[in-house]
């Protein structure tokens, strides 16, 4: 009696190799999917106009638009005014790079 060899694993009664190739490409859809909402979350771009603003106001408008969240001490932050924007589809990071150039302030960015 010659014993019959199986390539892989064996699949189970009624899954077909083709069943099981559609699985496949289904998950590696979806990972690609998920990587790209994650990309987009990363990847913001913001469209901003202020006029003689204060930090506090950008930083709130920030975080409306980008449900992103700031810590700040409000002495630093308050001391900063007369902000004038006019940005289309600017990252964050230069916008907050924009908005701080010249006071002294700086941010640091998590993932937390």
């Amino acid at each position: 009696m010659k014993k019959e060899w199986n390539e892989g694993f064996p699949l189970p009664r009624g899954l077909s190799k083709k069943m099981l190739l559609r699985m496949k490409l289904t998950l590696v859809l979806l990972c690609c999917m998920f990587m790209q909402s994650f990309a987009s979350l990363y990847a913001q771009s913001i469209t901003l106009k202020k006029r003689n603003a204060s930090l506090e106001e950008v930083i709130w408008e920030l975080k409306e638009k980008t449900k992103l969240t700031f810590l700040y001490s409000d002495e630093d932050v308050s001391a900063v005014k007369g902000i004038d924007l006019d940005v289309k589809d600017l990252g964050v990071d230069a916008l907050l790079e924009q908005c701080l150039a010249g006071t002294g302030l700086g941010y640091v960015k998590t993932n937390d």
